[in-house]
């Protein structure tokens, strides 16, 4: 049937007047049958919710942003208890398609199994970080929505294209100032795409939270909820978003995870280094990278050195070295271990290392044993297990 103006008119935020007016009579029914029994205070929670109804606002949104690495499941330990807590989930992912909501979509659900919904790729995904959170998402029925840029978006394959820029190949024939002023061109390349991207962001989460606060279709089952609790996964490079969510006035609270390494081992000096606001609270820490660090700083316009990006460059071509040697069960101790070796230092120092060592194909590897050599007395013993690797980290101390 065709709808006329008058009918039209009569629905507010997908109620038509007829079952707006059924909507209030219960209210005012379960609002004397409240009084009637003496529960004042079920009597003034029923008043709160017709007020929501009445000025077309939805539930108060709650957000708890989690800074983490993105790597291995130690990186996301803890997250069951965050998802019970939780009721709408919001994963980090770029590029996310179709296939990826309906993936989520069915592990939150649960009625198949997990290895059945993922499919072969299972076996290979308990120990990484996707795996477990899809594992600790399984049948719990919370909603999982995306705000990251969709595959489909340009800026997807211009971010493929940024992150291969990073990848600076070594050429033998130029000096290190050479590749250290490539690797500042690709960061602050690299810096320019990521506020593009935080900006796609902020604008999606604002989409969400208004649908949410509005009650529309799109997030029905949240209409009679007082509060919904939003837990937001990023890496460390993307503050901005919490900031921003502070600075609008919603209710955001920063968390980072700490991961399995001793705390003793510095996460309270550097926390405080790295990350922007400390007075603002958070509940553990964690180790931001010296690339990290050198991304936040063209964020936020301030200045970058050659000594601290030279000290950036080596802790990420030593991480990502020492990760296929060591495999640690949390990135917390290979980034630890590259950052305070990293910021022994210094710019001539560095300089030399890379000229010692830079070789077709294989200079990270080089690089990493000149770095092992220097702080394990003259011996150049790459770690192998996370043992190892913690045995040298004391040497740091």
């Amino acid at each position: 049937m065709k709808e006329t103006p008058e009918s039209q008119s009569g629905k507010e935020d997908g109620l038509t007047r007829r079952e707006s007016m059924k909507f209030l009579t219960g209210i005012v029914a379960g609002f004397w049958a409240a009084l009637q029994s003496g529960n004042t205070e079920e009597a003034a929670a029923i008043i709160e919710q017709a007020t929501r109804v009445e000025q077309k606002e939805g539930p108060e949104v709650n957000f708890k942003v989690l800074f983490t690495y993105h790597e291995t499941a130690e990186d996301i330990a803890g997250i069951p208890s965050l998802l019970a807590e939780t009721d709408v989930l919001i994963p980090e992912l770029r590029g996310r398609h179709g296939g990826h909501e309906k993936l989520f979509a069915e592990v939150a659900e649960g009625k198949k199994p997990i290895e059945e919904i993922v499919g072969e790729g299972w076996k290979y995904m308990p120990d990484t970080f996707d795996g477990a959170i899809l594992k600790a998402l399984y049948g719990t029925g919370k909603r999982v929505e995306f705000i990251d840029i969709p595959k489909e978006h340009p800026w997807n394959q211009e971010g493929i294209r940024v992150l291969d820029g990073l990848n600076i190949q070594v050429n033998p024939e130029r000096d290190f100032s050479y590749h250290l002023s490539l690797f500042r061109e690709g960061m602050k390349v690299y810096t320019d795409y990521q506020k593009k991207r935080e900006t796609y962001k902020l604008a999606r989460l604002k989409e969400l939270v208004e649908e949410l606060k509005r009650g529309s279709d799109k997030f029905s089952g949240f209409r009679n909820k007082n509060k919904v609790n939003i837990l937001l996964v990023l890496g460390g490079e993307h503050t901005r978003i919490y900031h921003e969510l502070h600075q609008s006035g919603e209710s955001a609270e920063f968390l980072t995870h700490r991961g399995d390494v001793p705390q003793k081992r510095g996460y309270l000096e550097y926390e405080a280094r790295t990350l922007d606001r400390p007075q603002h609270n958070r509940k553990s820490f964690i180790i931001g990278t010296l690339k990290s660090e050198v991304a936040r700083r063209f964020m936020f316009g301030r200045k970058v050195d050659d000594e601290l990006l030279a000290r950036a460059f080596l802790q990420s071509k030593i991480a990502n070295t020492l990760f296929t040697f060591v495999r640690p069960k949390s990135t917390h101790a290979a980034e630890l271990f590259s950052r305070r070796v990293a910021e022994r230092f210094t710019l001539p120092e560095i300089s030399q290392m890379f000229e010692e060592a830079k070789r077709p194909g294989d200079t990270n590897v080089a690089l990493l044993g000149q770095v092992i050599t220097k702080i394990n007395d003259g011996k150049e013993k790459i770690p192998r297990s996370e043992k190892e690797l913690a045995e040298l980290l004391d040497k740091l101390q």
